[in-house]
């Protein structure tokens, strides 16, 4: 019997957080090729980093999400509309104006925002908090496999068929998600906020998560673990397009970004679960951002590639990245939790990680226009750099933030 729970648990683990990986790459990550293959600037795509706003701010309604209906509802009926919004895009796209497309991105972004918190809060009320460690690098495992998919298969539909049939595609994946979560999720023990609280839910939540010893430090480090992950990102994309390889962005994303961010995310659940964190956060944040320097030296070296000596360079660096991005990801994750309190753990955790897309939205809504100026090798070299107060905090956390040990 207990067998057959823990199977089960993998099963929703994965597929849930598979269904929340798969709208933020089609939303976040994918239209900045997407775009640049449809002739926008640099400038431009830099822009459409305001998408993630919803992701930032999704604390100010986690409260609400966490005292009305069912995290399960909420997690299902977002599920529904992502995949309405997804089939209206790719009809958008039969159009030559770009405006349909972006305000079809922005409504699909605030569902996403909104389904992550039903599915974060989700997880820590159907796992206790041993087995939330434990699953760590499984849940990671299937949030990194959804956006490799959305990198690889997504994009390749979009550069070799059309856009449309890709968003046309992940429209009827997100349904089908929809239907397995509606009618197979099971039912978690939801603890709801007292009726005082729930009169306050913004309140209460945000002031017993910032209410601790040195919070800043914690703050600091949450801002800009990803930071140069996110510029990179912005811009990794655009770089492959121009360096002529948009037909390989597919099977480079897929065939080696998921194994690749697979054993990261697993290898870096398991070395922060036997180390710690405060250990492995500062050799994590400096691997992690290691990579962009990898890009830049292409960047520096290469106007254009055509060979398959500069293919197979880019992979491996498209391997190494996702390897180490997958152990950043499961530091930040194990990071966040830490810091949730049993009576508001979605509201802690939507603010926790809109804390942290902050830095995304803020450095790229200008990355486009460095990228422009600067040219794409200073652009990752700065990204690295961008990185850096994220190490200067760990000790300060682990000195200072006396809740998270």
């Amino acid at each position: 019997m207990s067998g057959n729970i823990k199977l089960k648990n993998v099963v929703w683990v994965f597929t849930t957080y598979f269904a929340q990986g798969l709208p933020y790459s089609l939303i976040a990550a994918i239209p900045s090729i997407m775009f640049r293959d449809l002739g926008a600037d640099l400038s431009t795509i830099g822009f459409l980093s305001v998408l993630s706003i919803p992701w930032v701010l999704k604390f100010l309604w986690a409260p609400f999400i966490d005292s009305k209906s069912t995290l399960r509802n909420w997690l299902f009926n977002m599920e529904l509309a992502i995949a309405f919004v997804l089939a209206l895009l790719s009809f958008s796209l039969f159009y030559d104006s770009f405006s349909p497309i972006i305000l079809c991105l922005a409504c699909g972004a605030l569902f996403s925002a909104t389904h992550d918190i039903a599915i974060d809060g989700f997880y820590m009320d159907s796992l206790d908090k041993g087995s939330q460690q434990k699953q760590i690098g499984f849940r990671v495992f299937a949030y990194r496999a959804a956006l490799a998919f959305g990198s690889g298969i997504i994009i390749t539909i979009g550069t070799a068929i059309s856009w449309r049939c890709a968003y046309g595609a992940a429209a009827l994946i997100m349904f089908v998600l929809y239907v397995f979560h509606r009618f197979f999720l099971p039912s978690a023990k939801e603890k709801k906020a007292q009726d005082d609280d729930m009169k306050a839910p913004f309140k209460s939540a945000f002031i017993s998560y910032f209410k601790r010893e040195n919070m800043i430090y914690a703050v600091v480090f949450i801002v800009f673990l990803r930071a140069g992950e996110y510029m990179l990102g912005l811009m990794r994309g655009p770089f492959m397009v121009d360096m002529g390889i948009r037909v390989h962005i597919g099977w480079i994303s897929g065939g080696i970004g998921i194994p690749s961010s697979i054993a990261g995310a697993v290898f870096g659940g398991f070395l922060i679960s036997k180390t710690g964190v405060f250990k492995t956060a500062i050799p994590i944040i400096l691997f992690q951002n290691f990579t962009n320097f990898l890009y830049a030296a292409i960047a520096f070296s290469h106007t254009e590639i055509t060979d398959k000596g500069g293919i197979a360079l880019i992979a491996t660096v498209n391997g190494i990245e996702n390897f180490s991005s997958g152990m950043g990801t499961a530091l930040l994750m194990i990071f966040l939790i830490k810091l949730c309190k049993d009576e508001y753990k979605a509201a802690h955790y939507a603010i926790g990680s809109g804390l942290m897309a902050i830095s995304g939205v803020l450095l790229n809504t200008v990355g486009g226009v460095l990228a422009e100026t600067t040219g794409y090798g200073w652009f990752f070299v700065i990204s690295f750099f961008i990185a850096l107060p994220a190490v200067f905090c760990v000790k300060g956390i682990e000195k200072g933030c006396s809740s998270l040990h």
